[in-house]
């Protein structure tokens, strides 16, 4: 009988393994789990090789959620993962992006940046999530001058009330 876990770290190792072993060469997922648990009042998470979200206190202090301490799933069999905790707390924000944000260019080739994008996140992470959201969209476009994007634009936003 199988058995049921929300250990992130467990389930990273776990796919790794099956992705590693049915991937052909040279193909790799990068992932970041997340997992809120509101009863405890902590995230859990497990950074797989993943560009580094990033997190706003109350206060406002921005920090990198997590460097992508661990190789993307897929490519060591035998990679071990394991989760790292953060309290919650009221006030927070929880920005998750991927690649294709930071990397989108302009026509002179330039990247949007991580720079580029903490700068708006610094200025705005109080403001409502949709709306944090639709900000990014909008300044990657005048950026990129509505240039067709590369890599898909994905952004979360997760803010605790």
């Amino acid at each position: 009988m199988a058995s049921i876990t929300d250990d992130l770290g467990f389930i990273a190792t776990k796919l790794n393994k099956l992705l590693s072993e049915n991937f052909p060469l040279e193909t790799f997922i990068t992932a970041f789990l997340a997992l809120m648990d509101f009863r405890k009042e902590e995230l859990r998470f497990v950074n797989c090789g993943h560009v580094p979200p990033l997190i706003a206190d109350s206060e406002g202090n921005i920090a990198e959620l997590g460097e992508a301490r661990y190789k993307p799933l897929g490519i060591f069999p035998d990679q071990e993962y394991t989760e790292t905790k953060l309290k919650l707390q009221r006030g927070m924000t929880l920005l998750v992006y991927s690649d294709g944000v930071t990397e989108a260019r302009n026509k002179e080739g330039e990247t949007f940046g991580f720079e580029r994008l903490r700068s708006i996140f610094s200025r705005l992470w109080y403001d409502d999530p949709k709306r944090l959201v639709a900000r990014i969209y909008r300044e990657i476009k005048l950026f990129t001058k509505q240039r067709k994007p590369s890599d898909d634009l994905s952004i979360l936003v997760v803010k605790l009330i």
